[in-house]
């Protein structure tokens, strides 16, 4: 990898000339953030000593210096990227240095990740939204254990705030599913069933369950094992539609054929977030898939469904 970005940094010095200031600064920027990257993923899967620390500081001065150029720059989109980068970093800089209960590395990854929500309200997809709340849960879950009450001189909650970025993610899922509800009939069932039973609808529930069931509050960890139970195929009836009882219960037992269901659903789920560029080729994906879905017997009867 190191030797890849080095290609990509001699290239860009190459080409630079050709390039206007800001598109220079901001390839250069990128190239910035492939080096933090690579520092993090070693830090990251070295474990946290006290020698890593100086690395991480460095991989933090990368992000942050490429954050300054997509400020200049007002680029959006790269600017809440470098704000999630720097809020997971700056947590695992809170973590190496053994979670200190009044600690500047915790305000620094709370506040980049707020921004990043922020500005994703305003201008990101809720995927991007959601990633950022479990986040910020899994940061106040870690203040809860830590004791870290206190935020630029304010006293907060870490066990409200935790919880509030739980129903906040859990609002987006809602959203999500509302939207969906307004596609094609196949297509919004499918694509309904794929934030269930998929990862995202799971990594907000496990983390609930197990921050309440830490702390002894067994109503709300059963509240959030309620919610979800009451997921899954019923999901595919939100619609109003009937699936065949015995159509519902081979589809969620044949791994094939829910494998085939959830690839459908990440395909659409993907098609609805293709640029215009990129619609061409999902939509090829997709059907393709589709005739190879309906190939399976099982699966077929889905489509069959009057």
């Amino acid at each position: 990898m190191a030797r890849i970005i080095q290609k990509l940094a001699t290239a860009i010095d190459v080409v630079e000339h050709l390039l206007t200031k800001n598109d220079a600064r901001e390839s250069k920027a990128r190239i910035l953030q492939a080096h933090a990257l690579r520092i993090y993923i070693s830090i990251r899967n070295a474990g946290c000593t006290g020698n890593r620390v100086p690395l991480l500081s460095e991989s933090l001065q990368m992000e942050e210096e490429a954050l300054r150029v997509f400020r200049d720059g007002r680029r959006t989109a790269d600017t809440t990227g470098a704000l999630m980068n720097l809020g997971i970093r700056w947590h695992l800089m809170w973590e190496c240095r053994g979670y200190q209960s009044i600690s500047e590395d915790f305000s620094q990854s709370l506040n980049a990740r707020v921004e990043a929500y922020e500005l994703l309200v305003n201008f990101g997809g809720t995927a991007s939204q959601y990633n950022v709340c479990l986040g910020l849960v899994d940061l106040w879950t870690d203040a809860c254990i830590h004791n870290q009450v206190e935020v630029a001189g304010v006293c907060m909650s870490p066990h409200r705030e935790a919880i509030r970025w739980m129903e906040e993610a859990n609002k987006l899922i809602a959203m999500e599913r509302s939207d969906l509800s307004a596609l094609g009939r196949l297509r919004a069932v499918l694509a309904k069933q794929f934030l269930t039973s998929s990862d995202m609808a799971q990594r907000l529930h496990a983390k609930a369950i197990t921050f309440y069931s830490a702390r002894g509050d067994w109503e709300g960890a059963w509240r959030w094992v309620q919610r979800s139970k009451a997921r899954g195929v019923t999901e595919m009836l939100a619609l109003g539609i009937k699936l065949p009882h015995d159509l519902s219960a081979h589809i969620e037992s044949d791994q094939v054929a829910k494998t085939m269901v959830e690839k459908e659903a990440t395909i659409l789920a993907e098609l609805r977030a293709a640029s215009t560029e990129e619609v061409p080729s999902a939509r090829l994906r997709l059907e393709g898939h589709r005739e190879e879905m309906k190939g399976r017997p099982l699966v077929k009867r889905m489509f069959d469904l009057p």
